[in-house]
């Protein structure tokens, strides 16, 4: 049996579906604990979530920017623990990282955020090999 390659209006309703979990975790894992820049950025994300504005071409860009962002307020939120294993006779340790309440917030949200952003490249990339194909096609 053949699998049938998704269409691109596969792919838009699978970034449409996945845009859901994206907004709910901005809602309670991100907004609630940015502010600044940072907190509009994830606002206009928001925003274009909930109004399902997600293709435009400016939305992944500003997806990435939020991303950065959360990716160094993880980093910002953990501490890394060396621990020493005081039975082994070889002096076995190990490290242990541990995150504030928000740490481990955003990176729940920063899970469910590139799944999101996955899904609209798929789209993007679909559009793009289908404008190179009518150009290809005109060019020939």
């Amino acid at each position: 049996m053949t699998e049938r390659t998704p269409t691109i209006t596969d792919l838009a309703a699978t970034a449409l579906e996945a845009s859901w979990p994206a907004l709910t975790a901005l809602e309670t894992d991100v907004a609630p604990h940015v502010d600044g820049a940072a907190d509009d950025a994830a606002d206009e994300l928001m925003d274009s979530i909930a109004i399902r504005d997600i293709f435009g071409t400016g939305l992944m860009e500003l997806l990435e920017l939020v991303l950065d962002d959360l990716a160094e307020r993880i980093l910002e939120g953990s501490t890394r623990t060396t621990r020493h294993d005081t039975y082994s006779v070889i002096g076995g340790s190990w490290i242990e990282t541990s995150r504030t309440e928000a740490a481990e917030g955003f990176a729940r949200a920063t899970a469910v955020l590139i799944d999101f952003q996955q899904a609209l490249r798929a789209v993007h990339d679909r559009v793009e090999a289908e404008r190179a194909m009518v150009r290809l096609l005109a060019a020939g």
